[in-house]
């Protein structure tokens, strides 16, 4: 995948879209990393860890409908994913945290 050119803005758009009204588009499935650590048993590499935070999330986890938190969640994840996975990297583990929910 090319992240270089300017029509990635317009494919990263039309996949959101699709993804809000036909679900998630990526396999999320951490099975290639999973590989890779298999590789490299007992072995020193090097490894990038990102921590991306969601402006607002707890606000938003608040006041949306669970469902539709989630999806948004998911499509960020799926994005990110994409992107990692565009320069060649890997995705071990999405985490997600929120302090609150309605009860």
């Amino acid at each position: 995948m090319s992240f270089t050119n300017v029509s990635v803005l317009e494919q990263i758009r039309a996949r959101v879209a699709k993804t809000l009204t036909a679900g998630i588009q990526l396999n999320m499935s951490t099975d290639e990393s999973k590989k890779l650590l298999k590789r490299h048993v007992n072995k020193k590499t090097n490894v990038v860890i990102i921590f991306i935070d969601v402006n607002n999330s707890t606000e938003m986890s608040l006041s949306l409908p669970e469902d539709r938190f989630a999806l948004m969640i998911q499509t960020f994840a799926q994005e990110i994913s994409i992107a990692v996975t565009g320069y060649g990297g890997y995705v071990f583990k999405c985490c997600y945290w929120t302090f609150s929910r309605r009860i």
